[in-house]
């Protein structure tokens, strides 16, 4: 009788283990269907490859997911030991759960491999490893360019593109750049006024040489300036210390930025002939106007302002009249050297209201 009642015990034990198992199966299965898919970053990969890590996906079940920024043939590698990578391309997001995510699609790629992925479509990436025995952060997939393209990408964030005199010097004097977003982009060149920059900007690549680049295009800015760019335009940059023309290249330098809210191009709304390019940096806003007497006859007004409140005032403007011969050539003829003015800046628009000449308090310049 004893026996028999140990028995049951034994079986009443083991049944409710066995419940306590069944529950705790379902509270897992119930949480892993309750994690959502990642956010989703860009993909986007330059000089450096891209690295996922075993430790990028642990907060949501092992699943990373990215947008391709670029069309390209990209390369996936593997690396570090114990690791099964899955590589998910679809054009739409996922909005199914990690668990309904992992049982109902089918990765393209497996491993290393090579994929073709538009911009805009959306990548998962899953790290299948068990990671008990490894350390997290040492699984990693890198993700390059397959075919390395000939121009690099020209991403700026929070730090300028900044070329120099000698890398274009190794490049025939011309570095080109394919632009990832479009927006306006100031240019400057440092104080080296040996050295003239030019900026050419083409929807379509150029195939023939650097060196006859000057010859088949004509360049949308010389040295300083605001120029807006398209995404997928190339920018061909020209240095004039070049491996042509010289026999070291200097020390000069040429910074790309995102432009301040201030610069740009700006045309007169009232006139319709006039023009100006301003450039702005910290507190100081240098501003150059132009205005068409004829297709032979042009005058400039060139001032450095400072920002009072919403004026832009300035005491050193130089106006000159500037005249173009049949050849191509020009003759400056400085007005003076010492204007004193103001801008009113309201709404986004230039109000020259404190200008010298008095016909010239009618311009509204936008851009």
């Amino acid at each position: 009788m004893k026996k028999l009642i140990a028995i049951l015990a034994a079986l009443a034990v083991m049944a409710g283990l066995v419940a306590c198992g069944a529950n705790r199966a379902a509270k897992t299965e119930e949480s892993t269907s309750e994690i959502s898919a990642p956010e989703v970053p860009y993909l986007n990969i330059n000089s450096e490859p891209f690295v996922v890590t075993g430790a990028d996906g642990l907060e949501t079940g092992g699943l990373t997911a990215y947008i391709c920024s670029a069309t390209e043939k990209y390369q996936f590698e593997a690396q570090g030991e114990k690791t099964e990578w899955s590589i998910y391309v679809f054009d739409e997001k996922n909005d199914k759960s990690i668990s309904d995510f992992l049982q109902n699609e089918t990765p393209m790629l497996k491993g290393d491999g090579i994929l073709d992925i538009e911009e805009g479509q959306y990548i998962y990436i899953f790290c299948g490893s068990a990671l008990n025995d490894v350390d997290p952060a040492e699984v990693k997939l890198s993700v390059t360019y397959a075919d390395v393209p000939e121009f690099p990408y020209l991403v700026i964030n929070s730090e300028p593109v900044v070329i120099t005199a000698k890398s274009a010097f190794e490049e025939a004097g011309v570095t080109a750049y394919i632009c990832s977003e479009t927006a306006e982009y100031q240019f400057d060149a440092d104080d080296d006024d040996d050295t003239v920059w030019k900026v050419y900007v083409l929807e379509e690549k150029f195939e023939d040489a650097n060196r006859y680049l000057s010859q088949a295009q004509t360049p949308v800015l010389i040295g300083d300036g605001v120029i807006e760019i398209k995404e997928g335009n190339y920018i061909y940059i020209e240095c004039s210390s070049n491996a042509f023309t010289a026999d070291a290249p200097s020390e000069a330098e040429y910074e790309i930025n995102y432009a301040a809210p201030l610069s740009g191009n700006y045309g007169d709304s009232v006139s319709q002939r006039a023009g100006a390019t301003v450039i702005e940096e910290d507190d100081e806003v240098e501003i150059t106007v132009y205005w068409s007497s004829s297709a032979a006859e042009t005058t400039h007004w060139e001032m450095e302002c400072k920002k009072e409140g919403d004026r832009l005032t300035y005491t050193d403007c130089e106006k000159s009249d500037i005249t173009f011969s049949e050849d191509g050539s020009e003759t400056a003829k400085v007005i003076y050297e010492d204007g004193e003015g103001y801008f009113t800046v309201k709404d986004g628009k230039l109000y020259w209201d404190g200008a010298a000449e008095e016909d010239c308090k009618t311009c509204i310049f936008e851009k």
